[in-house]
């Protein structure tokens, strides 16, 4: 005899630490009940209802989009988006502008950095020059 067990994945959580619109999160461990695997990024987005429930969403690769559980995505999975995936995409926007902004402002710390130390060789090397001068013309004892 052979027993199926089939497991039902948690998607919407209630949560009373925070009031926040959305939270950014990183699942540290496997976490099957919520379909999530460690070191899995997924966002919990506070429902439209004025209550604790958060949609839990993750990516979804095969369609290429935040997968949400709200009923607005259920019902209607070909609309474009729901209020919960366009925060998150938002969020991910704005993370993606940030870290091009950081390499940026990096990449012009270093070329500044570098352009400092090649003017201080030159300087160096422009005083040893003069020095040289002088010893020949006499001006500087060797």
């Amino acid at each position: 005899m052979t027993t199926t067990t089939v497991a039902t994945i948690t998607r919407i959580v209630n949560i009373t630490w925070t009031r926040a619109a959305k939270v950014r999160m990183t699942a540290n461990v496997d976490m099957p009940e919520y379909g999530l695997k460690a070191q899995q990024v997924f966002y919990l987005v506070r429902s439209s209802a004025d209550n604790n429930d958060y949609y839990l969403l993750v990516w979804d690769y095969a369609e290429v989009k935040w997968d949400c559980p709200c009923k607005h995505s259920v019902e209607r999975p070909q609309a474009r988006t729901c209020r919960h995936r366009r925060l998150v995409s938002a969020d991910c926007r704005a993370r993606k502008e940030a870290k091009k902004a950081n390499a940026l402002r990096l990449q012009q710390e270093i070329q500044e950095h570098l352009n400092n130390e090649r003017m201080h060789q030159q300087a160096k090397a422009g005083a040893a020059s003069i020095e040289q001068r002088m010893q020949v013309a006499g001006f500087m004892r060797r």
